[in-house]
């Protein structure tokens, strides 16, 4: 499901198109050539997690992968729609031959491939949202249920503020101000 999710997602952003690579995006630093080359990285990630070495059972979930101290990765490279099209079709070809269930290395610890496409579908909603992509409503729901999860292991007893998920997905990650009962612990994510 994650991963059909986030292909859908990619496919918002890549619709969302064209792109003024040069322009700045609402994260700060990261103009649209970047943000488009680390969503391409993103998707590249999930290709070279298959083939890359890996315990034998997974150490990690998708909420353990954003603990604590996880800020923003540098970028991937310059990028383009082109590229974020390589890479979509690639991952997509894993995602639909690869089981949801193996375990994959793009961490020495590893983690599930349906889960690890749970972080990817999170990044694709977040960065696809940095680029003005309209989110598909079920990816939204999902990574805000993820970032909800996120919140509850950082933070036990904390609960997300009663509003929309776009609004919960960009406190959560910085992109809109937290109330003042969350300031502590949000942003979730850089």
């Amino acid at each position: 499901m994650s991963g059909a999710l986030l292909l859908a997602q990619v496919d918002a952003v890549l619709d969302g198109g064209p792109y003024d690579l040069a322009a700045p995006t609402r994260l700060p630093g990261w103009d649209v050539a970047a943000l488009l080359g680390h969503l391409a990285g993103t998707l590249e990630r999930v290709v070279q997690s298959v083939s890359a070495p890996c315990p034998g059972q997974a150490g990690l979930d998708a909420v353990s992968w954003w603990g604590p101290g996880v800020g923003a990765s540098p970028p991937d490279g310059p990028g383009d729609l082109a590229r974020l099209r390589l890479a979509r079709d690639a991952a997509a070809e894993v995602l639909r031959a690869v089981p949801g269930s193996r375990v994959v290395g793009p961490d020495p610890r590893g983690i599930v491939l349906g889960e690890y496409a749970r972080t990817r579908l999170l990044e694709a909603v977040v960065h696809g949202l940095d680029l003005g992509a309209e989110p598909v409503p079920e990816a939204l729901r999902a990574t805000a249920l993820l970032l909800e999860d996120v919140l509850a292991r950082a933070d036990p007893g904390r609960s997300r503020p009663p509003v929309d998920d776009l609004a919960w997905v960009e406190m959560a990650t910085g992109r809109r101000p937290a109330p003042r009962s969350l300031s502590a612990v949000l942003p979730l994510l850089g």
